[in-house]
């Protein structure tokens, strides 16, 4: 279950990171190229069991993504686009805010990696 956990807060990291890209602003985002980003996300995806919730959480996420990056590919960047991507980088916050509250064991928060690291 850490696994999972940890995977899980790296994943909304890094999607965090992606929404961010298209809200106008690339202040804040830590890894710079996209595909990294995704590496990355992939990666930590494929720590989680399939079909449990966290897993769910970010694969859900991830759709949403792709979906506004298509639609930024397609008409370029708006209002609409940028309002979207804000927001959904505010609820990935609020998440990670959230979790903040149920830290993971003392004992592997020197263990873990960041998620661009």
């Amino acid at each position: 279950m850490e696994q999972t956990r940890e995977a899980f807060d790296d994943a909304l990291l890094v999607l965090r990171d992606l929404f961010q890209r298209h809200t106008g602003s690339w202040f804040g985002i830590q890894i710079p190229e996209e595909e990294h980003a995704m590496e990355i996300l992939e990666n930590r995806l494929s720590l989680m069991p399939e079909g449990g919730p966290f897993r769910e959480r970010i694969a859900a996420a991830l759709r949403a993504y792709e979906q506004l990056r298509e639609k930024c590919a397609d008409t370029g960047p708006s209002t609409a686009t940028e309002t979207a991507a804000r927001r959904a980088s505010d609820m990935l916050f609020e998440q990670l805010t959230a979790l903040a509250e149920y830290p993971l064991e003392a004992s592997s928060a020197g263990e873990r990696t960041a998620a661009a690291g």
